[in-house]
């Protein structure tokens, strides 16, 4: 590994920087970027590299050859059930973000603000990936970080074109980018058959031609070929997660306070460039391969992601360039400025645009850290991986003596006395296969030292420890699953433990949400500052236009909406339906959507935000307070008044007030006493009603249980004949039986046979 020589003299550049000296700026970088945070050999890089350890479940370095090397995953169990509960509570909504009116009349503004910074993050960033990436550093190396910035990107297309019109490439030409014509070719040809696919404009219009006239000629097109090189400018906010190790920051930090600060990172030569960076200064820039060599590097992308150390010069050559954000002050003022000093090896060179260095005074350093466990009144706290490695290490070692306890139980080793041993014992000895023999001299000389086994006396330590990670981490195993042992307790026992066990990570996602939020109020001022021109984008099925001069001029605070202190998805969906119950009971009572309590606005927000809370992004209900779509009718809207016809309307309305007011108490004792004797005979006539009814019912009753009894006597009857009927049949076929039984005894006693003839007669008659 080759790096800088720190004995070189110092690289003089000859820059002018105005009022600040160029040794003085490179001499502070250097000083910062020596003792700053982060670098390879200090504390905070050896404790991350740890904890990339001990996720990846890699060896401790004291196994024993022969011995057990298991090892556990705590750290690894820890951080990926944490990770899921606290990517939900961000991203169970579509809106990351709610960016809130700070003045009465601006809440359509502060509507529009907030999808559009919704949209830069989701989808102009990939917003989902972003938190997944920031909050595991975050969990496991201390502190995650993201940076935002305004990218300028020229984006530029050649297009060939053919048969085009006069309208047509003109069109063309006056779009809104850079259009630089690089081949053109103009000709004519006459319309006919052979160029029908050619676009062609509208005939122009013509009086029919007279009788026996020729037609009139139709011109020739003109048409062109060309070739267009489009140039357009693309200025959008980037995000970004940063790897640790690419950061460095003055130990001096404080939350909301960080004096210096630097990203370490690696472009080749040519990249360098098309940034627009001096090929002379890059060239002055001396070879440097000790990041390549940086272990938690190395660590996090494998053991062979570096680069090679021979030292290339051609446009590949990789270069490692620090970009600096420090206080600085000019001259011999007293008060400092933030600038942003983009440095290569280690703050030796000050690379330059158009020969000009690229210093420049900044509002803010486009960095955000989280960090799940913070100390106060410090940058740096602890990790996820910080409260279960050392429960990892005792886990493995139990682990590893339970299973070689286990092995020597199955498989012992075995006591060989000398005087049984011949030249064959050895060798059978060590070939191990079921039914082998051992050659011995005399019978009994083995036997096996047995080795008892206790490894079941290690599942208590062990469920011990698992507790304990338990209370640290707030990973219970209620969260994670179905444990039998629940299955004994009530249900309100087990949500009251996974509520307990939740804390921690509700905790975790307060802390990372001011972070959040500091990301979303850095990225909404890069919008205020740098864009320029207006935008339409796509959401919800419909088209916005938003325009930065929205955010001109206000100071909207910016809050991040995640599901903290309403429970999960379907705890919320309940609420919200139990909410809609009680609107409708209330709508009901009141008799409409009129108020004084509920009104169809109401009722809109709570359905809106069941939609959301179920998932879905497309509207299934109407907003009141929004004209409906085109092609849709809208409730009948009362005429508009008259201006003209005020006075007269309320003169009218005055004498029609005054005549009612005359008339209404006539008719309130005309009327009550017309419902006195209209509720009289109402009663009456229903007294006599209910009297008929209750007759008539009587005698329909009557009727059907005289008919009732008819039915069954007829059935009654019926039932009789036909069994008198069956009873003669069977008697008729038993003497039917009998008499022919008769007859068959008969036939067998020979009752009908002829008698014998006596002898010597023929039987006739003399």
């Amino acid at each position: 590994m080759r790096g800088y020589d720190d004995a070189a003299e110092p690289i003089r550049q000859g820059l002018d920087l105005g009022e600040l000296d160029e040794d003085e700026v490179k001499s502070i970088i250097q000083r910062e970027l020596e003792n700053a945070l982060g670098n390879n050999d200090g504390d905070l890089a050896r404790q991350r590299q740890e904890a990339l350890k001990y996720y990846d479940g890699e060896k401790f370095g004291n196994e024993v050859d022969g011995r057990s090397e298991v090892v556990m995953r705590s750290v690894l169990e820890a951080v990926e059930w944490v990770l899921p509960a606290l990517l939900r509570i961000f991203t169970a909504s579509d809106q990351i973000c709610l960016i809130e009116p700070n003045l009465p009349g601006s809440e359509d503004k502060a509507k529009r603000a907030t999808q559009y910074i919704n949209w830069i993050f989701y989808r102009d960033n990939p917003g989902f990936m972003i938190l997944h990436d920031w909050f595991k550093d975050a969990l496991l190396e201390k502190v995650g970080w993201v940076k935002y910035w305004w990218d300028t990107q020229e984006e530029t297309e050649t297009k060939s074109y053919e048969g085009l019109t006069r309208e047509q490439y003109d069109a063309l030409l006056g779009q809104d980018a850079d259009v630089e014509v690089v081949k053109e070719s103009k000709y004519t040809q006459e319309v006919d058959s052979f160029l029908q696919d050619r676009p062609q404009p509208p005939p122009p219009l013509q009086p029919p031609p007279l009788p026996g006239m020729p037609p009139i000629p139709v011109p020739p097109l003109e048409l062109y070929d060309c070739t267009l090189r489009i140039t357009r400018d693309n200025g959008r906010a980037r995000i970004e997660g940063v790897p640790p190790e690419q950061i460095r920051f003055s130990p001096r930090a404080r939350r909301g306070d960080i004096p210096f600060i630097s990203h370490v990172v690696q472009w080749t030569y040519s990249d360098l460039l098309e940034q627009g960076y001096d090929a002379d200064t890059l060239d002055e820039v001396p070879f440097d391969d000790t990041m390549d060599w940086n272990t938690e590097r190395r660590e996090r992308y494998g053991k062979e992601a570096y680069t090679l150390s021979d030292e290339r010069s051609d446009s590949a050559r990789e270069i490692w360039v620090e970009e600096s954000y420090i206080q600085l002050a000019l001259g011999k003022s007293k008060t400092t400025e933030l600038y942003k000093v983009t440095t290569a090896g280690a703050g030796k060179v000050i690379l330059t645009k158009g020969g000009k260095p690229d210093i420049e005074c900044v509002e803010e350093a486009p960095f955000v850290s989280i960090c799940p466990i913070p100390r106060p009144h410090a940058l740096v706290g602890n990790s996820l991986a910080d409260l279960t490695m050392d429960i990892q290490l005792i886990k493995s070692t139990l682990m590893r003596q339970m299973l070689d306890n286990a092995y020597l139980s199955n498989w012992p080793r075995m006591e060989i006395g000398d005087d049984v041993v011949n030249e064959n014992t050895y060798d059978d000895m060590l070939t191990h296969r079921p039914g082998g023999m051992v050659r011995t001299r005399r019978l009994g000389g083995i036997q096996a030292l047995a080795v008892p086994y206790t490894a079941d006396k290690t599942f208590g330590l062990i469920e011990y420890l698992d507790q304990t990670q338990e209370v640290r981490t707030g990973v219970a195993r209620h969260n994670q699953g179905i444990n039998p042992d629940d299955l004994n307790k009530t249900a309100t026992g087990v949500s009251l433990l996974q509520q307990a066990a939740a804390q921690r990570v509700e905790l975790f996602a307060r802390i990372f949400a001011v972070g959040v939020q500091e990301l979303l109020r850095g990225v909404m001022g890069l919008v205020k500052r740098h864009q320029q021109q207006e935008r339409i984008i796509h959401i919800t099925g419909d088209w916005l236009k938003f325009s930065p001069d929205e955010l001109r001029g206000d100071d909207m605070p910016v809050t991040v909406s995640v599901g903290l202190g309403t429970g999960n998805r379907d705890q919320i969906l309940a609420q919200l339906m139990q909410l809609v119950q009680l609107q409708g009971n209330i709508v009901m009572q009141q008799g409409g959507v009129q108020g004084p309590l509920v009104y169809a606005k109401n009722v809109y927000d709570v359905l809106h935000t069941l939609t959301e809370a179920a998932g879905f992004k497309q509207p299934f209900f109407q907003d009141p307070s929004v004209p409906p779509p085109p092609g849709m009718a809208g409730p009948p809207q009362p005429p508009k008044p008259d201006p003209t016809q005020a006075v007269v309307e309320a003169t009218k309305i005055k004498a029609q007030a005054t005549v009612q007011a005359m008339g209404l108490k006539a008719q309130a004792q005309q009327q009550q006493a017309q419902s006195k004797a209209q509720l009289d005979s109402q009663l009456a006539q229903q007294r006599a009603q209910l009297d008929a009814e209750l007759q008539q019912r009587r005698l329909d009753h009557e009727l059907e249980m005289e008919r009732q009894q008819a039915q069954h006597k007829m059935v009654l009857e019926a039932q009789q004949a036909q069994h008198e009927q069956e009873l003669q049949t069977r008697e008729m076929l038993a003497k039917v039986a009998v008499a022919q039984r008769e007859v068959e005894l008969k036939a067998e006693a020979g009752a009908y046979n002829p008698r014998p003839a006596p002898n010597g007669s023929n039987g006739a008659g003399g």
